[in-house]
């Protein structure tokens, strides 16, 4: 009788033909395992510590970047410990005190027979920044001056020794505005004797001393191109290729400063030049320093401003106007018509740098009037238009009337 081939182990030798068969196989299946995880790609992940110190210039690299970081954070205490800034009236309390401070401790060092540089020390006012708040800022300080001045006989002779200094990091002062502006803010800055500094930037401000570094002419450009485009309005002008010349020609200073990188970057030489240059730090001694540079609108008026802008775009749609750049888009402000109504809620006014005037267009004015008459029927805007022209003259006529009774009664005065 044959036997199944599993129970084929139980002649003569019993069960331990099996036992061997079957360890046989598992060492075989353990080897094919081992050779096929071995056939496999190893990830060894190896942790090396360098031991040996640094050369010598990599560790006065590291000394230099320290010594880098450490002038920067002097330089930001510097700014918030020793400078003016204007946001609030407060602000402008200060800088109006400290103006007369100035003013009267130069003439006590002058009547204690100070050197010109002392003088010139506590009469010099420099202002960073040459945006629209900075701007004003120099140019009332130099009026004050000059008004203190001509008052006073004694600080007509300290006169000599006083400067307004403006910085601006950028190519051209007021880089948000049209080049004609800017030019215009230039020839004034000149005959008011406001000194303007250009492509430069402050680096630290100590309590008698503001340090200036030259700021590359293609950086001062990126400079003044992103201030550009971050804040005031852009001209409204032609189209097309028209437009595209006019947004080229924006800026001149800054178009020159572009000629001026572009031959700088064709000669190493005047590279070189110009990095050495960069790297010369300016010292102004001053006590006065008021920082008018990157002044935004107070949070309130930014969220206003959001909750608004789709609220005027439905104004314009209504209006059937064209759609154009809103200066409160790019500058984060309220938009107010020439009669300071923030456009979209007509029971609230605003008033300072929380807000931007845009008076409309006369092309826009005059399409709107067509628009209304068009909308409305031709008998009924003849005759609103008849209405009015009457109120007009009966308005002229009651002036009138109104100021011959006055001359009457001057007229009696006199006589009486």
């Amino acid at each position: 009788m044959e036997l199944p081939i599993h129970l084929e182990g139980l002649r003569g030798g019993g069960p331990q033909p099996l036992l061997q068969e079957h360890q046989q196989r598992q060492q075989q299946q353990q080897q094919q395992q081992q050779q096929q995880q071995q056939q496999q790609p190893r990830v060894v992940v190896l942790r090396l510590q360098l031991l040996d110190l640094p050369p010598a210039a990599a560790q006065q690299q590291q000394q230099q970047q320290q010594q880098q970081q450490q002038q920067q954070q002097r330089r930001k205490r510097g700014v918030k410990e020793n400078s003016l800034f204007l946001k609030t009236a407060a602000d402008a309390a200060k800088i109006g005190l400290k103006v007369k401070r100035q003013l009267e401790a130069a003439a006590a060092a002058a009547a204690a027979g100070a050197s010109a540089a002392a003088l010139q020390e506590l009469l010099t006012f420099v202002v960073v920044g040459a945006g629209p708040s900075g701007v004003e800022a120099a140019a009332e300080i130099q009026d004050y001056i000059s008004s203190s001045s001509s008052s006073s006989s004694y600080l007509q002779q300290l006169l000599q020794h006083s400067k307004v200094i403006l910085i601006e990091m950028g190519a051209s002062p007021l880089p948000m505005y049209n080049a004609k502006v800017q030019m215009h803010a230039t020839d004034i800055f000149k005959k008011n004797g406001i000194e303007l500094k250009l492509n430069s930037r402050v680096v630290g401000v100590g309590p008698r001393e503001v340090l200036l570094q030259r700021v590359i002419p293609a950086a001062a450009a990126a400079a003044s191109a992103a201030a550009a485009r971050g804040g005031g309005a852009p001209k409204q002008g032609p189209s097309g290729a028209a437009a595209g010349k006019a947004a080229a020609g924006s800026s001149a200073p800054a178009a020159a400063a572009e000629a001026e990188a572009e031959a700088a970057a064709k000669s190493p030489a005047a590279a070189a030049a110009a990095a050495a240059a960069a790297a010369e730090v300016e010292r102004i001694p001053t006590q006065f320093v008021l920082w008018a540079s990157g002044v935004k609108p107070t949070s309130l008026a930014v969220s206003l401003n959001k909750q608004l802008q789709q609220q005027q775009q439905q104004l314009q749609q209504l209006q059937q106007l064209l759609p154009r750049p809103l200066l409160q888009q790019q500058q984060q402000r309220l938009l107010v018509s020439p009669s300071l109504n923030v456009i979209g809620a007509a029971d609230v006014f605003a008033i300072g740098d929380c807000c931007c005037i845009q008076p409309p267009l006369l092309q826009q004015h005059a399409q709107q009037l067509f628009n209304l008459a068009a909308k409305g029927d031709k008998k009924e805007t003849v005759g609103t238009l008849v209405e009015q022209r009457k109120r007009d003259k009966n308005e002229k006529e009651t002036e009138k009337e109104t100021e011959k009774e006055t001359e009457k009664e001057t007229e009696k005065e006199t006589l009486k």
